[in-house]
């Protein structure tokens, strides 16, 4: 029994150690307007910069909401910025990983205006320049297609 509780003292005198020597906060950063912005994956990318995912919404159309893609330089700084969509549709990106070619892809997905066809699953792949490369819908079903993540095979 004095095993035990001799070890659970350094397990948690050791635990309040690691939390004094928290790392101290290099930069934080704020980015969107009026309306509610999200992230939804953050990925460093092999030039040390960040490549965040989500979307944010449009100050004219406040229930409709527009893919955004920010990469930030290691100084939080922003390199790029990208919003996809219409004003009449939901486009939500819901993650960005970088490609071998030093491009990135994307993963999520498109309502149409009219509504009736419900969401398109949407893939778009970018050049290492940030250009378009491609585009691709995927209407699987007709309701709902929903994308959520990618990764490069």
């Amino acid at each position: 029994m004095r095993a035990v509780v001799i070890v659970m003292v350094f397990i948690l005198v050791g635990f309040g150690q690691v939390l004094a020597d928290a790392p101290a906060v290099s930069w934080t950063k704020q980015f969107g307007g009026n309306e509610a912005d999200y992230s939804y994956s953050v990925e460093v990318t092999s030039s040390n910069q960040y490549l965040i995912a989500g979307y944010g919404r449009i100050e004219a159309y406040p229930n409709h909401n527009n893919g955004l893609i920010i990469i930030l330089n290691p100084d939080g700084s922003v390199a790029h910025e990208w919003e996809f969509g219409e004003d009449s549709t939901e486009d939500i990106i819901n993650t960005a990983k970088e490609t071998l070619d030093g491009g990135f892809i994307t993963a999520g997905y498109s309502t149409n205006s009219s509504g009736t066809e419900g969401s398109n699953y949407q893939l778009m792949k970018f050049d290492a320049a940030g250009g378009i490369e491609w585009t691709n819908d995927y209407n699987v079903v007709s309701v709902a297609d929903y994308g959520s993540d990618v990764c490069q095979t």
